[in-house]
């Protein structure tokens, strides 16, 4: 039997919408080759460089995430995203309502998962839940793992950026 293949000069995918088997929601995943060939055989498509990869992740879809897992009682999350830090507003009810914000980094983790570092929790009234938050922030870590996209390519992260309200992650992505 002879290998068909059929050249293409670029090639986009872009997926929307997608729930990860863990409950959270990615705005988009797009992923943008050029000089490939389809084939009819395995593998499906020869990449002659690596296709760009970007997935973003909405700031109220974190929120949202984490208001479903509830991570150790806290609740009411909203997310900022400037300077490249994630700011996560919570609260957590113990006798009475304390707010805090935990300071957060990205971390790319063997270029397949995107972890959350905690640096700094500043919270109202000046009582002391660093080691909970860092603990419950454990929780949902690693936040993306590139397995649970679901595309058939092999992909690799470099970057995870908080801009503008969303997680912008940059990767490459190559056929396996």
């Amino acid at each position: 039997m002879s290998t068909h293949a059929v050249p293409i000069e670029t090639c986009d995918i872009r997926l929307t919408g997608l729930i990860l088997p863990m409950g959270l929601r990615v705005e988009s995943v797009m992923v943008t080759g050029r000089s490939l060939t389809a084939m009819d055989a395995s593998p499906w498509i020869r990449m002659t460089e690596p296709a760009e990869l970007v997935v973003t992740v909405a700031a109220d879809d974190i929120a949202q995430f984490l208001e479903k897992k509830g991570p150790g009682g806290l609740s009411r999350f909203h997310i900022e995203t400037e300077d490249g830090i994630l700011r996560v507003h919570a609260v957590k009810r113990i006798l009475f309502e304390v707010k805090a914000v935990a300071l957060c980094r990205l971390r790319i983790v063997e270029g397949r998962e995107i972890h959350v570092d905690l640096q700094s929790v500043e919270v109202a009234g000046g009582a002391s839940i660093t080691e909970l938050v860092r603990s419950q922030i454990g929780e949902i870590n690693p936040l993306l793992d590139v397995s649970e996209l679901g595309l058939p390519l092999d992909m690799t992260l470099v970057s995870a950026t908080p801009e503008n309200g969303k997680i912008v992650v940059r990767g490459r992505a190559t056929a396996p």
